[in-house]
């Protein structure tokens, strides 16, 4: 049992809390999970949380075993979870042309992603973020709610105007901290 938040988690947490308040949360998707330490965390404190992330590399094994990680591609929801829909979807440090730069050189490294001289980083990392926007959508009850948060000294990757298009509603949209409800 985990009893602290994990590192980096506490504002994520502290969103959820005030969400649980005004809305009743049971089921959970954390995109980009990592180890898994924050889903295992939600779950011990009485959420049914599921983390999914690209990169299995990460995930703590008994996590993997209880069934609460899966190795999956964020815009590949749908195909997994079908008609199995969240009341949160969260994405924590995942938003930002940071974290996509870290991914593209680790994928490169590994010879899992080839790199053409005019590709820009920002495109694929708006792309990317429009893609987990719009799956995530998909996947989410009626009324419920999408967050992401990154840290201050990154640059965001979503935008105002993109999570309109795809249809979400704006609860709360500052450059680090976004709040959206189907």
């Amino acid at each position: 049992m985990i009893m602290r938040i994990p590192f980096g988690y506490e504002r994520m947490f502290e969103i959820i809390k005030g969400l649980q308040s005004e809305s009743n949360i049971v089921d959970i998707l954390e995109h980009g999970c990592l180890a898994g330490h924050f889903t295992r965390f939600l779950r011990d404190n009485g959420f049914n949380a599921v983390g999914i992330d690209i990169d299995e590399k990460s995930f703590l094994e008994d996590y993997v075993q209880k069934g609460y990680l899966i190795n999956l591609a964020s815009g590949a929801i749908g195909k997994y979870f079908g008609d199995k829909q969240f009341d949160l979807i969260l994405a924590n440090r995942l938003f930002s042309l940071e974290s996509t730069r870290v991914l593209v050189a680790e994928r490169y490294a590994r010879g899992n992603l080839t790199i053409f001289p005019e590709t820009d980083v920002l495109d694929v990392a708006m792309h990317n973020t429009e893609t987990i926007l719009e799956a995530s959508l998909k996947q989410l009850k009626p009324g419920k709610f999408f967050v992401s948060t990154i840290d201050g000294d990154e640059r965001p990757t979503a935008t105002r105007e993109m999570v309109e298009r795809i249809g979400y509603k704006i609860i709360q949209f500052e450059p680090y901290e976004i709040v959206l409800k189907t």
